[in-house]
């Protein structure tokens, strides 16, 4: 059958982006004499950009757990990227260093020249072509954004 050859084709080009993602996410990064990984910077970028935002947001919006944004925000602020303050609210504000804009500047700009490559690689297809590339990512992103692994049969997960 050719749509299934053609799906598994998909499929490994799939694993392959996947992989290529995670590769940059899992790297080390130095910026000028600073170490970073992926994580910080987009933890400060998102801050950067969103002055008023809280941890349960900044959680939300970079899809990891308020315990992985509140280490990161810390780390953060060792390092000098980040001040972190109390409002009379109780809520807690921060601030972002001007070390920490510089960061931000040459993150959004790796991230903008990313996009704009990628952008140009893109502009090949037809708009309609294009269109059916967003609707089968779209689909894809549907599927595993209600994929539950926790409760498939052949798997044993504990709960703690």
């Amino acid at each position: 059958m050719e749509n299934e050859n053609k799906f598994y084709i998909l499929w490994e080009q799939l694993i392959r982006l996947s992989n290529s993602i995670k590769g940059l996410e899992n790297r080390v990064y130095m910026i000028g004499e600073e170490k970073l990984f992926p994580v910080e910077m987009h933890v400060l970028t998102e801050i950067y950009h969103n002055p008023e935002i809280g941890v349960v947001e900044l959680a939300g919006n970079l899809g990891v757990t308020k315990g992985a944004v509140s280490q990161k925000i810390k780390i953060l602020c060792e390092k000098g990227f980040l001040t972190r303050q109390k409002s009379k609210a109780n809520k807690k504000i921060f601030h972002i260093t001007k070390k920490g804009k510089n960061i931000c500047m040459i993150h959004d700009a790796l991230s903008q020249e990313i996009m704009d490559d990628i952008k140009k690689r893109l502009e090949l297809f037809s708009n309609e072509k294009f269109d059916v590339l967003v609707e089968g990512i779209s689909l894809i992103n549907d599927y595993f954004d209600t994929y539950e692994v926790e409760n498939h049969p052949l798997l044993n997960f504990k709960k703690n």
